[in-house]
């Protein structure tokens, strides 16, 4: 949360929808944090809803604001706190889509390119059209674009990996890639970065 105050992007922002998940007595906190009214935030205590519903809260925003930008972050890791390798591919994530957010900002406002963020991966073993994902999905979108893609209504939502192919699952547009490494090789942030 500190970042999106300190690299200007909050006050910079309209509304932020938050989702949060889980059980009730870790969300109490939340309503506090999210106490801004430029905060719109929702609770729901079904895990297994994954990243759904707030890609949801934002396909809907994008329907009635084409000429939109948007971004998309979560908790990557909460779940896994301990894992030495999330941190650095955290640290990368919060970098280019928060911490450095004009970048990509920008970028979609002067160019063709309709998602801009890190660790854009291209997989050869899934189906056509499914294989270009963000690395930990977040990024930011063009609304024009998340309107043109397959209603999330229409895609499986058991399958958790689908909210992270979801804004890349139109083939052949423009996907900006802000940085490409092995999300697992060892990176160091200075505290200015």
């Amino acid at each position: 949360m500190t970042i999106i105050y300190r690299s200007g992007l909050f006050n910079s922002t309209s509304n932020i929808y938050v989702t949060g998940l889980g059980k009730f007595d870790d969300n109490k906190t939340a309503y506090d944090i999210f106490s801004n009214s430029k905060f719109i935030y929702e609770y729901d205590n079904r895990t297994k809803l994954y990243e759904f519903p707030a890609l949801m809260k934002l396909e809907k925003f994008c329907l009635h604001n084409n000429r939109s930008l948007v971004w998309y972050a979560h908790s990557k890791g909460a779940s896994h706190f301990n894992d030495r390798d999330t941190g650095p591919w955290r640290r990368i994530l919060n970098y280019f889509v928060l911490d450095k957010w004009r970048l990509c900002y920008n970028l979609l406002l002067s160019t063709n390119y309709t998602t801009c963020g890190a660790l854009l991966t291209y997989d050869r073993f899934r189906k056509a059209g499914w294989n270009t994902y963000y690395g930990g999905n977040m990024w930011w979108a063009k609304c024009s674009h998340v309107n043109r893609l397959t209603r999330l209504e229409k895609i499986d939502q058991k399958d958790r990996y689908q909210a992270e192919l979801y804004v890349t699952s139109e083939p052949a547009v423009g996907h900006f890639n802000c940085l490409f490494i092995n999300p697992f090789m060892r990176v160091h942030f200075t505290s200015e970065t």
